[in-house]
């Protein structure tokens, strides 16, 4: 968990970020993680963090559940690259989301499940994906 948390003016905005590995998005791939304890902070974002292709396309299909302690779906987004709002990140990468599936705000003693999914729109897709969450840290 990286703290991203920020000053403007007198106030602290607080934030963080959880990255996971990285997979390559011209293979499919499939992953489960577990979070618990995670800081209540309003608007939690997940997000797919894709490095590689230079402008907005289909670079394939995109499955993220997000399960409660109890297993209950809280969040479930299943879309192609190209319908997910592409915002800028660093120099060559893209944060991909769903403006009304992606975000959640965490609860006290919550314990969480992700289930991502990528199956790429082909094999020649060049670049790397990874599932983030970023947390508050913003104005």
């Amino acid at each position: 968990m990286k703290d991203i948390s920020l000053r403007f003016l007198w106030y602290k905005i607080r934030g963080y970020q959880i990255s996971f590995p990285s997979f390559p998005l011209n293979s499919p791939t499939s992953e489960e993680y577990t979070l618990a304890n995670l800081p209540t902070l309003p608007y939690c974002g997940l997000y797919l963090g894709i490095n590689g292709p230079k402008e907005k396309t289909n670079v394939g299909h995109w499955n993220l559940t997000l399960l409660g302690t109890a297993g209950d779906s809280l969040r479930e987004v299943s879309l192609n690259t190209d319908q997910m709002i592409w915002a800028s990140g660093s120099r060559d990468d893209f944060n991909l989301y769903d403006l009304d599936k992606s975000f959640f705000d965490p609860q006290d003693k919550q314990a969480y499940t992700v289930r991502i999914k990528f199956t790429p729109s082909s094999s020649n897709t060049v670049g790397t994906g990874a599932l983030f969450i970023r947390c508050g840290g913003q104005i």
